[in-house]
């Protein structure tokens, strides 16, 4: 028997309002092949962009800095709890940990390493998604001045992948998952929800219905079977049933894009001011949509294999036993292949430092230290998600022309994922003295983008649009997806969001317009520019004197820009004035993914 919980249609698959030029073939075919109620996207115009030669403001100190005001208290701190069908990570933890014994080690690789599930994953963001200062901040603002029953859409539509234990478990218990019950509820269904992406919760989707809307924005169905599935052909049973009363189980679909396209497909509903869904969705995240229509998925590379890695540092495969029960069961386990280090590393080392640096906030039982070492995890991974060179520098009557490449090495769109995302160029031609005597992208110490006489091309009103030619430093390459409502304002409100102003995210390799369903997840914005894709040549064009030039060039990323800042600014509430505070500590610098150098 299996019980279904599928949480009201909130977040599943999402399409765009984008241009019906774009959407008239492709992408209504996937609509009605889906059979959902979304409507097909409307023209839109292109939303505030900026405009070359406005005159730019100065930059000075953020205003968050010096916020008043009451602050969000600290979160609940972890308690082990049992529920109808979820459990927290610490029953997990029982067997699943680093052992090393006359018998036999256990979860530790050749060079002896901790690679346990239930520690790797402690620190990981999917473990922490509920307890996330920024998503909270985030989910307080989507809430403020909207009708009680608009606030009910957004707790469904802000927990269920957040806090997906909680919201499947409370049908069962007559309960409700919402921001309150989150910050500050003490019931066991809120520890649930607190647990994030937990153990039981990955390891307990089946594979029905999985890759398909069926699926999408969280609806999960959860068997009272307690089947936990793992990659594993006969597993033992008797330890687990024992001590935890659940039954591991093999399934193969616990390696494959599908189960985790289950919460990185996601679309929310346009609600209008009484908070009903107006029937506009709007594509929140698609990044398994992105990866569908890539080279890795028709090579079989999966997301797991990149996020999941079944190899060590040294790029070795793990074989290792998976669990040591006690003593008491008197159960061994086998050496098993394949071993996947739960480090689930993505594009947020900023907030695993934060979260680092506030652990009695956040109440998790992660270390700083265990915090700071995914984060750099993290970091590594953002290395290998671009590849930039310089291709050329040409220099003829006082003008150089640079052309500057980039090749996206993701198996999605870069940046994927939430739009407070995003890369830039920062480009810079010195001369033999060192003075910049050009500058594209130059950060400041905020995470702000500035020119070199210190002025704010970052504004939270308009949009940088994409450019092929970049003539002037006021002018920036910036890769992101900027949303807008009806009316083309620009939002950042995921509820008020009807389609993406600018998309120019670089997309895979493979990607392709043809694809069926491909709509959702086109560029928007980049028409004009034949060379963009999953690769982008851009050409800079600067007076130079004549003498030797040095031509640097690097991509910065941040996994929440200064819009995303300046949107919590708009109404703050307790817990942004209380994410501003840890901000304070730690300002939002971009890390630097690749860079390129020349004289010439």
């Amino acid at each position: 028997m299996r019980a279904a919980f599928h949480s009201p249609e909130v977040k599943t698959l999402a399409t765009r309002g984008v241009a019906g030029l774009l959407c008239a073939g492709a992408c209504c075919a996937w609509l009605f092949a889906c059979g959902t109620s979304s409507s097909p996207p409307t023209t839109q115009d292109a939303g505030a962009t900026a405009e070359a030669g406005v005159s730019l403001p100065l930059a000075t100190e953020p205003a968050w800095l010096t916020l008043t005001g009451a602050r969000q208290a600290s979160l609940p701190g972890e308690v082990a709890t049992t529920g109808q069908y979820f459990t927290t990570g610490e029953a997990c933890a029982q067997c699943h940990l680093s052992y090393q014994g006359p018998d036999g080690d256990a979860c530790r690789d050749a060079k002896g390493n901790d690679v346990s599930p239930t520690m790797l994953a402690r620190a990981s963001i999917e473990s922490l998604a509920a307890r996330d200062p920024f998503y909270l901040a985030t989910f307080a603002r989507e809430r403020v001045g909207r009708s009680q029953k608009a606030n009910a859409t957004v707790d469904v539509a802000c927990s269920t992948c957040h806090a997906p234990s909680g919201t499947a478990e409370a049908p069962l218990v007559g309960g409700s998952v919402s921001f309150a019950s989150m910050v500050s509820g003490t019931l066991p269904l809120d520890s649930l929800s607190r647990d994030g992406i937990g153990c039981t919760l990955c390891h307990q989707i089946p594979a029905d219905g999985l890759g398909t809307d069926a699926t999408f924005g969280g609806k999960i169905t959860i068997g009272a079977e307690r089947a936990i599935f793992g990659p594993h052909q006969n597993p033992v049973p008797s330890p687990m049933k024992f001590f935890v009363n659940y039954v591991p189980t093999y399934g193969g679909h616990m390696m494959t894009s599908e189960l985790c396209a289950t919460c990185h497909v996601v679309r929310t509903p346009l609600i209008d001011e009484a908070g009903v869904p107006t029937g506009t969705w709007f594509l929140e995240q698609g990044t398994y949509l992105e990866w569908q229509n890539s080279d890795y998925a028709a090579k079989g590379t999966t997301c797991q294999t990149c996020h999941m890695p079944r190899v060590d540092e040294d790029n070795v495969m793990i074989e290792t036993r998976i669990a040591h029960p006690p003593a008491v069961s008197g159960v061994t386990v086998n050496p098993r292949v394949p071993f996947g280090r739960h480090t689930a590393p993505g594009g947020n080392s900023y907030m695993l430092h934060v979260m680092g640096e506030n652990t009695a906030w956040v109440g998790t039982g992660a270390t700083k230290a265990q915090l700071e070492l995914q984060a750099q995890r993290t970091d590594a991974q953002l290395a290998k998600a671009v590849t930039l060179d310089i291709k050329s520098v040409d220099r003829a009557a006082g003008v150089a022309t640079a052309l500057v490449h980039l090749s996206n090495a993701t198996g999605h769109k870069f940046p994927t994922g939430y739009p407070s995302r995003r890369a830039w160029l920062h480009v810079t031609a010195r001369g033999s003295d060192g003075t910049a005597l050009f500058e594209s992208g130059r950060p400041d110490a905020f995470g702000r983008i500035v020119t070199r006489d210190n002025r704010l091309v970052d504004r939270p009103s308009v949009f940088e649009p994409h450019h092929d030619v970049i003539e002037d430093d006021s002018q920036v390459q910036i890769y992101e997806a900027v949303s807008q409502d009806q009316k083309g304002v620009l939002v950042t409100r995921l509820l008020d969001a009807a389609s993406y102003a600018k998309d120019n995210r670089l997309t895979p390799i493979g990607f392709s317009s043809a694809y069926p369903g491909a709509g959702p997840t086109l560029p928007f914005g980049t028409s004009g520019d034949a060379n963009f894709g999953a690769e982008d040549t851009v050409t800079y064009r600067f007076s130079v004197p004549d003498a030797a030039l040095t031509l640097e060039v690097e991509l910065l990323y941040e996994s929440i820009s200064p819009r995303a800042f300046d949107a919590l600014l708009t109404a703050p509430t307790d817990t942004s004035r209380a994410f501003f505070d840890m901000a304070k500590k730690r300002p939002p610098t971009p890390v630097k993914i690749a860079s390129a150098r020349k004289t010439f």
